[in-house]
């Protein structure tokens, strides 16, 4: 089974100048993949890969690519997730990092090789420099004056490319404890790129995953809030749509990078659950909130 510990950044709204050795680091990164990621149908040479991303971008101005100046690239190194293995996720991230680490509990874009290669990575191309992209400084993403963002394109043709290729049962990992936001937005990348792309013939299944800070009161469950807004816009698509709230393995996932442990973490007998636990605890400074309110995409 893979085991690709790259963790995919979530596309952010300022991003800086083209990673320098951009070149050197994706080509590393898709021999890795080669080797260690999931098989793909056909061999992928990498210098081939490059000079489809490399295309997209290079000598444009970064406002001015669009996903379709992907497609090339996502035709040479797409695959096909493994059936009943996709994960898609809205404010998340952390959470749907840990969770799909080692490819194990589900496959989500950290593991889709087109993404994995320039994960992490910022580019963007330059209309003056020889080299065809910039080094000293990138636009940043406005919906309004940059719309077409050469990254922000990226991201989302990749969201369009993974759910496209999806086939079985579809998972989506929500936060029902957000306090910016809901759960479900029609503004999520989900909304926009992902569920508009699943295919009824091969897709059996969309099932929300409800996830709860450990310790919260949930803000929304599967029949109120937006959640209902998500049932309705799922099986408009003709999809099958089923909800599950704070399932075991995202329970435990969520609560095994916390310090000091609420009850709701306690997973031994519940009359135990208000004794305190001291041995093996971690400095209250490690604690963390394995979910953002980020709901960029």
């Amino acid at each position: 089974m893979p085991r690709l510990y790259l963790l995919l950044c979530v596309f952010t709204l300022t991003l800086s100048q083209t990673t320098p050795d951009i070149e050197q680091s994706f080509f590393g990164r898709c021999e890795y993949f080669k080797e260690f990621g999931y098989a793909q149908p056909m061999p992928v040479v990498c210098s081939t890969a490059w000079n489809p991303f490399f295309g997209a971008f290079a000598h444009k101005d970064p406002c001015n690519v669009t996903m379709a100046n992907y497609a090339s690239f996502f035709n040479v190194t797409g695959q096909v997730p493994p059936r009943d293995m996709t994960m898609l996720w809205s404010g998340t991230q952390d959470l749907k990092s840990i969770f799909c680490m080692d490819g194990i509990n589900c496959y989500d874009n950290s593991q889709f090789m087109p993404s994995y290669v320039v994960g992490e990575m910022n580019w963007c191309g330059s209309t003056s420099d020889p080299s065809g992209m910039n080094f000293t400084g990138c636009k940043s993403y406005d919906p309004v004056t940059c719309p077409n963002h050469v990254t922000y394109s990226f991201w989302a043709a990749a969201s369009e490319q993974l759910a496209l290729r999806s086939t079985g049962r579809v998972r989506l990992l929500l936060n029902g404890t957000r306090t910016t936001g809901d759960a479900y937005s029609r503004n999520s990348f989900f909304a926009k790129f992902e569920l508009p792309n699943l295919n009824p013939n091969a897709v059996t299944l969309v099932e929300a995953i409800v996830a709860l800070t450990p310790g919260q009161t949930a803000k929304e469950t599967c029949n109120n809030g937006s959640l209902v807004t998500l049932r309705t816009d799922v099986t408009n698509r003709g999809l099958n749509y089923q909800c599950t709230m704070n399932p075991p393995l995202v329970r435990h996932a969520s609560c095994g990078f916390y310090a000091r442990q609420p009850a709701s973490c306690n997973f031994r007998n519940p009359l135990d659950a208000k004794k305190p636990t001291t041995k093996h605890r971690r400095p209250a400074a490690y604690d963390r909130i394995y979910m953002q309110q980020d709901d960029s995409i």
